[in-house]
């Protein structure tokens, strides 16, 4: 036991260590950058590759995509396939080897990365609360009607208002369920910028692994109604059918794309393989994706119930159930 704790102590020496090797991140001046970008938000890739360490494989290989303005689209795929790198490389936190990547028109190497995190903005799946206030979490220079309109958004403004001192509660980790603390890192996502607006581009990877079911479609409501390009990396594929178009990624490569209800007409597609897998099928109602049931056996049940059914009622030639003969006493012991 003591071997392994000093092991694992020994990470975090490991960790310090690895810091002090990262090198500063590079200070891009954009003189051409207009004022406004990203106006759209349309997002286009061309042959994007990429690795995280020279003597590493390529994690994206030639990766082509196109995301036109306000779209929301759907990131699938098995584990590994490249979808949070695909992230890490519009959020600039890995440079690519080759190809190129434009928002709005505009070479992604060419923006400065404190404009870029601004305007692409990224929720991950892990919701963390810092120690301190709830206006601490959201940050001190946040105008406090911005916050609260974060909250509002995310239907978290009346529960912070029952709180005894509102946005100044000292918050721990059990202050919120788990649910809760993730819409609370959805609302810090939403807050506005310094001009009052939200960013155009909006990176969810998975921000529903955590939650509850009436949690998960609160999120996705939100998320489906910002007016602004959204790409949400899903695993839960129950709302798939939601989004106006679906990218599957396999190997570092985008190996199938389209709107949902084309592709689940076609048996032979990607997301109609992965949806099968998952146990669900596509609605009535062309909303969101349920678990399948097997209706030919639930059919095959129930006629074979309804065929012994019959047979009882013609074998008692009643609607009641034949009576049971009474059950004679037992016979005393002998010598009694």
């Amino acid at each position: 036991m003591r071997i392994t704790t000093i092991e694992s102590q020994f990470v975090s020496v490991e960790r310090c260590v690895e810091y002090t090797r990262i090198h500063p991140e590079e200070i891009v001046d954009a003189p051409y950058l207009p004022s406004n970008w990203p106006s759209r938000g349309s997002i286009e890739l061309k042959g994007v590759s990429m690795r995280y360490h020279l003597a590493r494989p390529l994690v994206l290989r030639g990766l082509c995509l196109s995301v036109p303005s306000r779209a929301k689209v759907a990131i699938c795929g098995r584990t590994g396939c490249g979808k949070s790198s695909l992230f890490q490389v519009l959020t600039g936190l890995y440079g690519y080897s080759y190809g190129t990547v434009q928002i709005d028109g505009i070479e992604l190497c060419s923006v400065p990365l404190p404009i870029l995190r601004k305007s692409v903005r990224c929720i991950s799946q892990q919701s963390a609360a810092v120690s301190g206030t709830l206006r601490d979490h959201f940050g001190e220079t946040i105008p406090e009607p911005f916050i609260w309109r974060a909250l509002d958004k995310v239907g978290m403004s009346n529960a912070v208002r029952a709180l005894p001192n509102k946005l100044d509660e000292v918050l721990n980790e059990d202050a919120f369920s788990a649910g809760e603390r993730q819409l609370i890192a959805l609302a810090q996502g939403l807050l506005e910028g310094d001009n009052g607006m939200l960013p155009k581009i909006f990176l969810f990877d998975e921000a529903t692994a955590s939650v509850d079911v009436v949690t998960d479609n609160l999120i996705h409501d939100v998320v489906l109604g910002l007016d602004a390009t959204v790409l949400a990396i899903m695993h839960r594929l129950q709302h798939v059918q939601r989004f106006d178009k679906v990218v599957i990624l396999d190997k570092g490569a985008v190996v199938e794309d389209g709107p949902p209800h084309q592709l689940m007409r076609d048996i032979n597609s990607r997301l109609y393989t992965l949806c099968k897998k998952a146990g669900i099928e596509k609605q009535s109602n062309g909303g969101t994706l349920s678990p399948s049931v097997d209706r030919g056996s639930m059919s095959r049940s129930m006629r074979s119930n309804g065929s012994n059914a019959r047979s009882v009622m013609s074998k008692s030639g009643s609607k009641r159930s034949p009576r049971m003969k009474p059950r004679a006493p037992p016979s005393p012991p002998p010598g009694a």
